[in-house]
């Protein structure tokens, strides 16, 4: 008995170093998955531009505004705007329009809805409008008044657009099967 206690002890302790810092193979390598995952970034715009409305004088109005921009990585944009619209050039400094606009596009283009107060008829107005880099194009319900077209140029090109966030990942392959199953 002692005898095989002692063989079985040494054959543990043999067969221990053989095996001594070695582990289970490495695990081959599984699928690997890349998800690109939309960013986006936030940018506050003051800015200024001329405005001519249609039927109208030809000596614009100076417009000075701030616009606030979400840009995601696709391009997808949406935001506020507030601008407030002077005639200036005519006639002396004389309030036009303060106007809230929200807006919803892409970097390139953005559709918009907006309605404020027109100092120079007292009455309120709504309307849609197009923007695209540095141009806007809308037409406003002014409430007694009727619809007037307008068009601005204006120094906002377009909203930054941020990269994409990229994440690859690998996962493990699953262990072989035992020998003999």
């Amino acid at each position: 008995m002692k005898a095989s206690a002692c063989v079985l002890l040494g054959g543990s302790l043999v067969s221990a170093g053989a095996y001594a810092g070695k582990g289970p193979p490495p695990p081959l390598p599984g699928p690997v998955t890349t998800t690109t995952v939309p960013t986006d970034a936030h940018m506050t715009s003051i800015y200024g531009g001329l405005k001519w409305d249609l039927p109208g004088p030809l000596a614009p109005q100076l417009v000075v505004g701030v616009r606030h921009a979400k840009t995601q990585s696709d391009g997808d944009t949406w935001g506020v705007d507030f601008s407030f619209a002077f005639a200036f050039f005519e006639s002396g400094f004389k309030p036009g329009k303060l106007r809230l606009k929200g807006f919803t596009g892409n970097e390139h283009v953005q559709g918009e809805i907006g309605a404020g107060w027109d100092f120079s008829k007292g009455a309120f107005f709504a309307g849609p409008s197009v923007n695209i880099p540095y141009v806007n194009l809308g037409v406003d319900w002014v409430l007694g008044s009727g619809l007037q077209p307008y068009g601005m140029i204006h120094t906002f090109g377009k909203p930054g657009v941020p990269p994409p966030n990229t994440v690859t990942t690998t996962t493990a392959a699953p262990p072989p099967p035992p020998p003999g199953s």
